[in-house]
Parts: structure tokens; sequence; C-alpha cells
């Protein structure tokens, strides 16, 4: 499918599914506007990968878990897209593993705050736009600890479950507006991130082929 004119914007673009994400899209025709919170020397090599493919990249730093600069996250995306935005691909996320009776409140916070609440808070703010161009599409990364859960990850899995439940909200939103909506969720996925973590065992299971995502389509 051509992307040619359309614009896609990628939060925690830089490394891993995201950067993966940028790459692909740009070579379907799509500008890529890729989102860091402070690995800036990944995301620039996230931007050289796509401009070397002969596609068209910029950064935008900021935390999407704040307010303010979600919303200024979005602007420069749609600044950068001459006033569209196209794609919206919710990525960036965390891990702050530990047993749960372990685990401290910051720590809770912290996964929960980037991986579901900054999720929202782009949504929110990526929506009206879409909206005004009455067309728009937003991916939500998610996993398989959201469906099944997985030890020691009590705050991933519940912000990658909620992850899945706004979706499903955003689809039974638009359904109400006569629009189409589409929603999917994979099999998990694997990353430098994921694999340092997990056990031999668990590294042999997962395909390397393969994302866990929720998509609201309008």
């Amino acid at each position: 499918m051509s992307l040619e004119g359309r614009t896609a914007l990628i939060t925690g673009g830089g490394r891993g599914i995201g950067r993966a994400t940028a790459i692909r899209l740009s070579r379907d025709g799509a500008r890529i506007a890729i989102n860091y919170k402070g690995n800036a020397e990944a995301a620039e090599e996230a931007r050289r990968l796509v401009e070397k493919g002969g596609g068209k990249a910029t950064l935008i730093q900021g935390d999407v878990s704040v307010d303010d600069q979600a919303e200024n996250v979005v602007k420069s995306a749609l600044a950068f897209g001459e006033g569209r935005l196209d794609i919206l691909v919710n990525n960036a996320g965390i891990t702050r593993d530990n047993l749960l009776v372990r685990m401290s409140a910051e720590d809770w916070d912290a996964v929960v705050d980037l991986n579901l609440r900054g999720a929202f808070l782009v949504t929110k703010a990526a929506m009206r736009p879409m909206m005004k161009q009455r067309s728009g599409r937003i991916v939500n990364v998610s996993s398989v600890a959201g469906v099944v859960g997985n030890a020691g990850q009590a705050n991933y899995a519940s912000a990658k479950a909620g992850l899945i439940g706004l979706t499903r909200f955003s689809n039974r939103w638009r359904r109400r507006s006569s629009s189409r909506s589409r929603s999917a969720v994979s099999a998990r996925s694997r990353t430098s991130r994921t694999l340092s973590r997990s056990s031999p065992r668990t590294r042999r299971a997962t395909s390397p082929v393969r994302s866990s995502s929720s998509t609201a389509e309008w």
C-alpha cells in the first residue's frame, strides 16, 4: 500500500519496534516523525536509516506522559506534515520488572504513566486533526503480557491491557460516529530490551517477526 503524501508519528521511535516501524512506513512512502524521550543518539540513528532508504524524517523530543509535552509532540508532527497527521503509532514504553510484593509505587507509576497515560494523551491530541481530516490510523503497540500476564510484570501487563481497552473504546466510539474501525491483537513481539530480561526458554518460544498491536482506524 502506498503511503505517499501521508505523515506518520511514532512515539518511542528511536529503537526496537518503533525504529523498525519508522523504516517500514518510510519505505511505503510516508513522512516519519520520530518521537523520543531522551536517547538522542538512537533517534538520530533511526532518522539516518529512514533517510538512507530515501525517506523523509524529523526528530521530536518529548515525554509523552506529560500533558503539555504530548500536545507539543503532536503539534510538531502536524507542522512537519504540513497540517496533516495520518498515522499515529503509540509505541513509547518502558519496563520496571519486579515481583508485585517488591514493586515500588514509583516503578508502577513510571511504567503505567509512559506506556498507558502517554498513549492516551497523544491519542487525544491526534484525534482532533484526524477527525477534521475525516481519516486517520492509530496503532497501539500492545503485548501478549496484556492478555495473559507475565511474571514480574504487574505494571507492564496492566498498562498493555489498558492499551487494548483504550483501542476497544476508540473502536466503539468511532462506530457511533459512522466511521470505519478495526482492532487486532497478534502474538508477542521480540526486542533487545525484552530479550535481555527473558529466559532461554522464552527466547526460543518467541517469534522475531510477529508484533503485538491494537489498531483503531478512521
